[in-house]
């Protein structure tokens, strides 16, 4: 029922979900914090305890409400730094439903793995409020490369446009894991862990200088 935009009424500080006949929620409207930390997940896949608490403002009692409405799933994760067990949390299919239904959110991050994440989401969070606001993810910006691509297209640069479709296919040109808008200019993160091999860094490389955009690579 969330699915259906009729039931989305604005109010001033938020977002009312309405359901016809059902039982109610436990998250029946989405303040401003709630909007951010959907958008979080959204943008980078996984949020740990001070992501949320520190940096978005959430309770412990809000997300549990959001567990208990089936919206977001706790994960455990063995931190390689203290050695410990940590709760870290992520959407579900009705969470990202929800997103998109009442925040007009999709190309949502596709999860490399938690540790990866967790550290795309440090980087998220050191940002700005409007990069923030501006953030890009994988999938927008390999939709900017499609863009561009047609773009050469239609500039007839037939050969240019055909070998980046080529090496799509191939993996040899690949976006970064997010990046934002500062004004005109696009920055762009790629979060390096050890598994990242030469070929994979090589096809984002690839990637920043075909859309001329700014890099920055952060290793775990």
């Amino acid at each position: 029922m969330l699915k259906d935009k009729n039931l989305k009424t604005k109010i001033k500080g938020g977002v009312t979900l309405m359901g016809r006949g059902r039982k109610s929620n436990y998250i029946n409207k989405l303040t401003n914090k709630d909007q951010n930390f959907l958008k979080a997940l959204r943008n980078v896949g996984y949020l740990n305890q001070n992501h949320i608490k520190e940096h978005i403002g959430l309770t412990d009692k809000r997300v549990v409400n959001y567990e208990r409405d089936g919206l977001i799933e706790r994960c455990a994760y063995l931190n390689r730094e203290t050695k410990e067990m940590e709760h870290i949390w992520r959407l579900t299919d009705k969470g990202r439903d929800l997103t998109s239904t009442q925040m007009n959110l999709d190309n949502f991050y596709k999860s490399s793995s938690a540790r990866h994440d967790l550290g795309l989401a440090d980087k998220y969070f050191s940002l700005s409020q409007s990069d923030r606001d501006h953030w890009l993810t994988e999938a927008d910006l390999r939709d900017r490369l499609y863009e561009q691509i047609e773009n050469l297209q239609e500039q007839r640069e037939i050969a240019r446009a055909e070998e980046l479709r080529e090496m799509l296919q191939e993996r040899m040109i690949s976006p970064p894991d997010g990046g934002c808008m500062r004004g005109e200019h696009m920055v762009t993160f790629e979060i390096i862990t050890s598994s990242y091999g030469p070929a994979e860094l090589a096809a984002k490389d690839e990637y920043v200088q075909e859309m001329g955009v700014q890099y920055e690579t952060i290793k775990i």
